[in-house]
């Protein structure tokens, strides 16, 4: 191997597929001279970006190159965590100031242009991958972020997550189902099932509601109507069917679950039909909501018909 061209275009290539980033290592089992890679530092066509991580020179910046570069200098066991994890899942417009890892497993001493988290207690089970990066899931990044108390952020990165459908379904309520007792765990129950998340205002309700049945072909319902004497949610007069939606603002405490329940019982004497839904079953398994619903007036749909038959 001999001439700077040819060792450049081998240098290039190790860094393609790493966002521009090369180790001293790979250079070394790929057949470039230690020589060959100290010239190139020392005139600044790669530069160091962590110990023995270093960028192999671009025009224009690369997404992802710090945090790539990052990963390349903790080794196998690290991973993101805080912003950028939220950074790469997509939550983050702009990369943190530094780079946030943690490494499973080990406590790791600070270095320029990183910030260590500890990843003693770090549950297997919120570890993935995204991108071609080790990351926590959504709901581990929600819970250290609640845990810093920054739930407006945490509030934020929620919807973004739901809107984007980066949560799996079911994902977050089973996170919050093994996660109590753990720091950050009552203020993100606060997010979660406050009334940023559960009020889920009435109108942005009734707005996915009528987006998700047109989506699906289906009747659209009569809204806050009043059925025997009082308003109910979502109503398909014909199919006698209601469906109720449920959020913690609004039945949070034993006093309206109790009145839930009479009101449900109320219809169904009379021969209503009713569907609770939550609104994270809503914006997380669209889904399983219009499968719902389309189940329930085809049933409804067909005891009509046979009645009248």
């Amino acid at each position: 191997m001999s001439g700077f061209r040819p060792i450049d275009e081998l240098i290039a290539e190790l860094a393609a597929g790493q966002e521009g980033c090369v180790e001293y290592r790979q250079m070394l089992e790929a057949g470039v001279s230690r020589g060959a890679i100290e010239h190139r530092i020392a005139t600044g066509r790669l530069r160091r970006r962590f110990k023995g991580v270093y960028v192999f020179a671009h025009d224009a910046p690369i997404r992802f190159q710090s945090e790539r570069a990052a990963m390349k200098a903790t080794g196998d066991g690290a991973l993101l965590v805080r912003r950028s994890c939220a950074y790469v899942w997509g939550a983050l417009e702009h990369p943190p100031r530094l780079v946030e890892v943690s490494v499973i497993g080990a406590r790791r001493p600070g270095a320029v242009g990183l910030r260590f988290f500890s990843g003693l207690t770090l549950d297997p089970r919120d570890v993935t991958e995204y991108r071609g990066f080790r990351l926590c899931t959504i709901p581990k990044l929600l819970l250290d972020l609640s845990a810093e108390g920054e739930t407006a952020f945490v509030s934020r990165l929620l919807n973004t997550a739901r809107v984007k459908r980066l949560l799996r379904p079911g994902e977050l309520d089973a996170f919050i189902d093994r996660s109590r007792g753990r720091r950050g765990f009552p203020a993100l129950e606060a997010v979660v099932n406050g009334p940023e998340a559960a009020g889920m205002s009435r109108s942005r309700a009734e707005r996915l509601m009528r987006a998700l049945l047109r989506r699906a072909g289906l009747p659209q319902p009569l809204m806050n109507h009043m059925v025997l004497g009082e308003e109910r949610d979502f109503i398909w007069i014909e199919e006698t069917f209601v469906v109720e939606t449920d959020g913690w603002a609004g039945h949070g405490t034993r006093a309206s679950f109790e009145n839930d329940r009479r009101r449900d019982a109320e219809l169904m004497a009379a021969g209503w039909v009713v569907l609770r839904i939550t609104w994270r079953k809503l914006t997380d398994e669209p889904e399983w909501v219009v499968a719902k619903v389309a189940a329930a007036l085809a049933i409804r749909a067909r005891t009509e018909r046979d009645r009248a038959a």
